[in-house]
């Protein structure tokens, strides 16, 4: 094999190595992607659920303010601690 022939073939192993490690690459970043996709649609459902919590609390909140209207101020003896 001539020197030309090697430093063909070494030039064309060259390119097939970085072709193989592009192509690694590509492959680990589709796998983030998918990884990220489900978490970010994991995100989404909690916090579509922080959300409901949230909107059950404040209806708690309302409907006690309600009540302690209607009470009124704590009076008698008790009503100074």
């Amino acid at each position: 094999m001539s020197d030309r022939q090697i430093s063909t073939a070494a030039d064309q192993l060259k390119g097939a190595r970085a072709a193989l490690a592009l192509h690694d690459r590509v492959r680990d970043l589709e796998s983030d992607l998918a990884t990220g996709v489900r978490e970010m649609a994991e995100a989404a459902r909690d916090h579509a659920t922080a959300a409901q919590t949230a909107a059950a609390a404040d209806t708690l909140a309302a409907q006690l303010r309600l009540k302690m209207d209607k009470v009124g101020p704590p009076t008698g003896f008790l009503a100074e601690r």
